[in-house]
């Protein structure tokens, strides 16, 4: 094939025989100039009465063209669309004519580098429906409250139960910061940034062997934080304060257990003090079983909101029997402990932008 050949490919949906104005835009996949230079667009033959209603720019664009066109093209005008990948082009025309097609798949972890193309050509043309539905998609994936949260993370667990691919069928958190950082949904950061911090630093997405040998393990596109320092420091900080999370049983007891727990603490054996509160080493075996069972089979490798949840969850194992506790916990600890915990675990929420600079 002789260099500098210019190819062109009608596009399988948008190319209207009834159309008065041809779209030209080079495509990325494959990429638009080959080794060889030959250079491939992609057409759309569109109408500019319905592009002009969605978008005063094109409109513009439309009637320059009517005057004084770049070239004809099958008996139109056809105009070179600068800048614009087709794929992109593709997206925002196939908005314009089919709406009801654009739907993407739940928790797809692709989804925030599919659509920002087509984001910046909506915000270029100032098509602003196409910018919020396509923004809206992208954060229905992330939770923004700790309700949320718990629902999102117990609905991935879910997947990885019944699921073999579990990293292409769960949100990817670093496309979705990136996304989120550029496209001004902020809310979704520290949900993304608290995914992120769960994922051990190597288990790469874009990695195809890794994908096929990790099945049931969480990955992350970390090559996308190569070059970039601002969010590789934001990791570095927030992953820090998530590792410093320390729970010890004085934490837990209730206020007046506490109490009676302090009084003359420094005159007293560790026997007497644990018979002053015996909540004490009740808790203690509740915390060193929760640890254990973090260290056997938890998929996240930091996770405070889950260890904090699986507290709660491990109150009725056997180890915490009257057999081996006959006193158990009093009643005021009894009371107060889910509270304690509901309350730490929402501080610790309510502290995720702050541990990762996000404020």
């Amino acid at each position: 094939m002789e260099a500098n050949v210019t190819l062109l490919e009608r596009h399988p949906k948008l190319y209207l025989p009834d159309g008065d104005i041809v779209l030209r835009a080079a495509k990325s996949t494959p990429p638009a100039t080959a080794d060889d230079g030959t250079r491939q667009y992609q057409l759309f033959r569109v109408h500019k009465f319905l592009l002009k209603y969605h978008s005063a720019p094109l409109g513009h664009m439309f009637a320059d063209a009517s005057v004084a066109p770049d070239e004809m093209y099958d008996g139109v005008p056809m105009v070179e669309m600068h800048g614009d990948r087709a794929e992109d082009l593709g997206m925002l025309l196939n908005y314009i004519y089919n709406p009801a097609e654009l739907n993407f798949k739940r928790f797809d972890p692709s989804i925030p580098l599919v659509v920002s193309g087509a984001i910046r050509i909506a915000d270029k043309y100032l098509i602003e429906s196409l910018r919020d539905r396509l923004v809206k998609q992208v954060c229905a994936d992330w939770p923004t409250t700790l309700q949320e949260w718990d629902q999102f993370d117990a609905e991935l667990s879910v997947i990885r139960k019944n699921e073999a691919a579990f990293c292409e069928l769960i949100p990817e958190p670093i496309s979705a910061i990136l996304f989120a950082q550029e496209f001004g949904c902020t809310q979704i950061l520290p949900a993304a940034f608290y995914q992120l911090s769960r994922i051990i630093y190597g288990y790469e997405w874009d990695n195809a062997e890794m994908r096929e040998l990790m099945t049931l393990c969480p990955l992350a596109r970390w090559s996308l934080l190569d070059k970039d320092p601002a969010n590789l420091v934001r990791c570095l900080r927030g992953f820090q304060e998530l590792d410093n999370f320390y729970l010890d049983a004085f934490e837990l007891l209730s206020a007046e257990c506490r109490d009676m727990y302090m009084v003359d603490s420094e005159d007293m054996s560790e026997d007497q003090a644990e018979d002053r509160s015996p909540c004490v080493p009740f808790l203690d075996r509740l915390i060193s079983l929760v640890w254990e069972k973090r260290r056997r089979d938890s998929l996240w490798n930091r996770d405070p909101l889950r260890f904090l949840q699986e507290c709660i969850n491990c109150l009725q194992r056997p180890e915490l029997s009257k057999e081996y506790f006959p006193k158990g916990l009093c009643k005021h600890c009894s009371d107060s402990l889910r509270s304690t915990i509901r309350d730490r675990r929402r501080d610790i929420w309510e502290l995720l932008p702050q541990y990762f600079n996000l404020t």
